[in-house]
């Protein structure tokens, strides 16, 4: 068994038997229109305590690995400036180019396994390598042997280094390919949009094709534009998420520290939440149980985040609340549910 299925799957005894199994998922078989009942009014985060939180515990920490002001006055300017730092803040102005495609999937595989503040120094340094993040110019550059995986390696520390390297070069690759692929993307985001999937649910949507290969089963190809390989490179669908997001799509990216926060606080939506999972996860055709856990922790964010706030926003502040404050094994009983 894998360990994504390890993650999804729990093994139960069976009634009447002795030393047997069998294995239970969390995932009903079918989906199952529920029952007339009183509307569900789910609860949300309370944002403004887990930006408190950061600033009474970690505002140091935060400002020395974001180099945010030293002078920060209240727990808002902290959560305003940490999320200004990611950068992922929707403008309608950009124009979504190749290069700008390519700047997106390298800052998320630079951002794969390891700490943020051992990347951001070199980040610079990759533009700089990569022909300011010109796929064209970066695929000359390997063919010619001028570029090579170890130049890559150097400025991508951790375990992960050789397989973001490989999958930076990859991804050149494919985009010297794709002309269009930005245009292709966003082809993909109506096509979803008009099968009936909503607006919030797009980017987890996307996310599992781009991470899973798997074409979507509820839409066709789209002549003359498929994108060549819809597998990302070196991208699972959380990877693919924060790929997205440096696009400027808005969603939960639910990594390890985002799911172990959710799932401890707000197990009751987990689970009143994986139906639509499944149901998605069938539009798309795909039953991965990755995809399905990632699937039903993007639902579970979209639905806790408070009305008006952008769900990157809310994920950005629990993630860093995660690797911060509420570290693994350390959790307190803060309460950052409003009920």
């Amino acid at each position: 068994m894998s360990v994504e299925e390890e993650k999804i799957i729990r093994v139960v005894p069976i009634v009447g038997t002795t030393g047997a199994s069998k294995v239970v998922s969390p995932y009903p078989s079918a989906v199952v229109s529920p029952s007339p009942q009183k509307a569900y009014s789910p609860p949300i985060l309370n944002l403004n305590r887990i930006k408190q939180r950061l600033f009474d515990v970690a505002r140091e920490q935060l400002i020395r690995d974001y180099g945010l002001s030293s002078r920060l006055r209240s727990a808002d300017d902290l959560g305003d400036e940490l999320i200004a730092k990611f950068g992922q803040a929707w403008t309608a102005t950009e124009t979504i180019t190749n290069r700008t495609v390519y700047r997106a999937a390298v800052l998320a595989l630079g951002s794969n396994m390891r700490a943020w503040r051992t990347f951001v120094p070199n980040i610079e340094k990759l533009q700089n390598v990569l022909s300011d993040y010109d796929p064209n110019a970066t695929t000359r550059a390997v063919t010619a042997g001028t570029l090579t995986k170890d130049h890559l390696k150097v400025l991508l520390p951790g375990q992960s280094s050789s397989a973001d390297a490989d999958a930076i070069l990859r991804w050149a690759a494919l985009l010297a390919s794709a002309p269009n692929y930005g245009r292709v993307l966003n082809d993909l985001r109506s096509a979803l949009l008009a099968t009936g999937i909503l607006e919030e649910e797009i980017l987890p949507a996307v996310a599992v094709v781009l991470g899973t290969g798997q074409w979507p089963q509820c839409i066709e190809r789209m002549p003359d534009e498929t994108i060549p390989d819809c597998k990302a490179p070196g991208m699972g669908p959380t990877l693919a998420s924060e790929f997205l997001r440096n696009l400027h799509w808005n969603g939960f990216k639910p990594d390890r520290h985002v799911r172990r926060l959710l799932k401890r606080w707000f197990p009751d939506v987990l689970d009143q939440e994986r139906n639509r999972a499944l149901e998605l996860a069938d539009r798309l055709g795909c039953r991965q149980p990755e995809a399905l856990e990632f699937l039903a922790y993007s639902r579970v964010g979209i639905v806790v985040t408070p009305s008006g706030t952008p769900f990157t926003v809310a994920d950005n502040l629990v993630w860093a609340l995660g690797a911060y404050v509420e570290k693994s094994g350390r959790e307190t009983d803060t309460l950052y549910r409003c009920d």
